[in-house]
C-alpha cells in the first residue's frame, strides 16, 4: 500500500501534478516517527519497520537493602510461643543512703526484676504469576524468582516501618493522650508493638522505668533541651 502511494506521488512529480497534500503524504511515508510511544497497531509508514527497543536492565527507583536500618540492627530470636515473655532488670537496689559508719554494715539491697511479654505477629504478601507469563521471555529472567524477591522487599519495608511505628499513635478515648498504654489499644488488633509505643509506655508505666534514674524531679527523663526542659519525643522525631 505504501509503495503504491510513493509510486503515484513520484509519477506526479514528473508530470508536475503533485498537490501539497500528496507531498505531505510522501513525507509521512518515509519518516520513521516515534511509533513506540503508542500502541503497536497504531504504527504507520516507516514506523512499522522499526524494531522496538527496550532497555534490558530493570531500573529500580525505590528502596533497597541498604536503606533498611532497624531490621538489620535488631537481633532475631526464634519464638516458641505466640506470646513471648522476657525478664527486665529495672533497678539494682533501693535509693536509701549508700553511706556506712565506722564498724557498720551496709543495708541489704535487692535488685528489681519484672516480667513482660509481646504477642507474636505475622507479616505476609501474596504474589501471583500466571502460567502463561512463565512461558514468555521477560527482561527480568525468571519472573517467579523476581516476584519472590520483590515480595520479600515489600515485607521488609513493612517490618522496618512497624518496628518503630507499630501501635505508636493510639490515643486514650477519655483524655486523648498517647501514652502507649496497652489498655488504649484495640483488643482485636493484630499489629505489633513498635519501639515508639514501648517508649511511650515506659514514660507512664512504673514497671517499665528504671528506678536507678530517680532524682530528676517530676520527670524521669534525663533528655533535656538547652532551656533545661524535658525533650518531647514528638520534637525528636
Amino acid at each position: 500500500m505504501i509503495n503504491e502511494q510513493v509510486n503515484a506521488i513520484l509519477n506526479g512529480l514528473e508530470q508536475g501534478l503533485v498537490t501539497p497534500e500528496e507531498v505531505e503524504a510522501l513525507n509521512k511515508a518515509i519518516t520513521a516517527g516515534y511509533g513506540g510511544a503508542g500502541k503497536p497497531t497504531d504504527l504507520t509508514y516507516g514506523g512499522v519497520l522499526q524494531a522496538e527497543s527496550l532497555e534490558a536492565t530493570l531500573k529500580s527507583v525505590t528502596f533497597d537493602m541498604q536503606n533498611l536500618k532497624m531490621w538489620p540492627a535488631i537481633s532475631v530470636d526464634k519464638a516458641e510461643n505466640l506470646f513471648e515473655q522476657y525478664n527486665r532488670l529495672i533497678g539494682y537496689g533501693s535509693d536509701s543512703a549508700p553511706y556506712i559508719g565506722e564498724g557498720g554494715a551496709p543495708h541489704e539491697e535487692d535488685s528489681t526484676y519484672i516480667r513482660d511479654g509481646q504477642r507474636i505477629v505475622f507479616f505476609g504478601t501474596r504474589r501471583k504469576v500466571s502460567h502463561q507469563m512463565t512461558l514468555v521471555r521477560t527482561t527480568v529472567g525468571d519472573i517467579v524468582a523476581q516476584q519472590a524477591k520483590e515480595g520479600t522487599m515489600h515485607i521488609l519495608k513493612n517490618v522496618e516501618r512497624e518496628l518503630y511505628w507499630g501501635h505508636g499513635h493510639f490515643t486514650n478515648v477519655a483524655t486523648g493522650a498517647q501514652s502507649g498504654n496497652i489498655g488504649d489499644l484495640p483488643t482485636n488488633s493484630i499489629a505489633m508493638n513498635g519501639l515508639l509505643q514501648q517508649l511511650k509506655k515506659g514514660d507512664f508505666d512504673e514497671q517499665q522505668r528504671s528506678t536507678d534514674f530517680e532524682g530528676f524531679g517530676e520527670f524521669r527523663s534525663i533528655g533535656r533541651d538547652l532551656d533545661g526542659d524535658v525533650i518531647a519525643q514528638d520534637d525528636i522525631e
